[in-house]
């Protein structure tokens, strides 16, 4: 062999490892702009008034969920204040038929009266004698 033709042999030269380094540049290559235009993230006008508007009827609905809780606990709290009051009157209609029941008038009205009689000897105990005696 001569010169010229060493010259030109390459040492660790082959034309499928050359292809094999370009086609994984290549690979590498795409993946950078796939994952470039996987990070690019258009906002227009329209999409931007959606997702306002739906984030704007959620919270609405949350509103309302909370003010009609609250506007029953009112409701049935001002049901019970009625039903209070109603009891509260019943207990003065009980209590006033009760005094009426115990009154004099009515016990002298009920004839009771009519079948005592009136004691023979009546005995008065003052505070200073003694009562009862232990043997």
């Amino acid at each position: 062999m001569n010169k010229k033709a060493i010259s030109k042999i390459r040492v660790g030269y082959s034309p499928y490892r050359q292809a094999f380094k370009e086609e994984k540049i290549a690979q590498k290559s795409e993946e950078v702009a796939a994952s470039k235009e996987m990070l690019k993230l258009e906002l227009k006008p329209p999409v931007i008034i959606a997702t306002l508007f739906v984030l704007i009827l959620a919270l609405g609905s949350l509103y309302l969920a909370n003010f009609n809780k609250m506007a029953t606990k009112g409701n049935m709290l001002k049901r019970l204040q009625v039903s209070r009051q109603e009891l509260n009157e019943q207990a003065d209609q009980s209590n006033l038929y009760m005094a009426k029941v115990k009154s004099m008038n009515s016990i002298m009205e009920s004839g009771r009266i009519d079948h005592m009689r009136k004691p023979a000897n009546v005995d008065f105990v003052f505070g200073d004698s003694v009562i009862a005696k232990a043997d």
